[in-house]
Parts: structure tokens; sequence; C-alpha cells
């Protein structure tokens, strides 16, 4: 499995623009549409472990600020436990 570090620069912008638009949605209430540009930062970020997480960490945000419990515990668990994978497997002693 190939760890990548740092997302293309030819991505960013799509990338970006789904938060962008995922904020955008949000404030004015939209919050099904908000969650569909978070879902695609998802699909674009998750190569890349800085923006996987980012993208985890808003979902989790997303859900406290609608008191979605559901919602805030499974994007904690997904954002810790997917970190706790890719170092588990790389560190020999685990």
């Amino acid at each position: 499995m190939k760890v990548y570090t740092k997302m293309p620069d030819a991505l960013k912008p799509f990338y970006q623009n789904e938060l962008t638009k995922a904020a955008a949605s949000f404030k004015k209430g939209h919050y099904i549409i908000s969650w569909r540009h978070l879902e695609r930062a998802h699909v674009l970020g998750q190569p890349y472990p800085y923006q996987h997480t980012a993208v985890h960490f808003k979902m989790f945000l997303f859900g406290i600020k609608l008191k979605n419990w559901k919602e805030v515990n499974r994007a904690n668990s997904t954002t810790t436990g997917g970190w706790c994978k890719i170092f588990c497997r790389y560190n020999s002693g685990w």
C-alpha cells in the first residue's frame, strides 16, 4: 500500500471547492447538500492523510452543530481509528 502525503496541486482546487460549497450550504441551512459536498471532499481527500483527516474533523463538527450524536461518534471513531490503522500497521512493535 502506498501512502501519499501530499495532495497534487491539480486536485487541490476541486477539494477546496467542495469544502467551500459545504460551508456555504450549511450557512444557508441546506444540510443535506452541505453533507454531500463533505462526502465529495472526503472521496477526493481519501488517499491523502491530512485532507482525509481534515474532512473527518469537519464531519465531526457538522454532527456537533446539528446535535447528531450518531454522526459525532462515527466521525470520531473513524478519524482516530484510521490513524491507528496507519501507524499500527507500520510499527512492527504493535
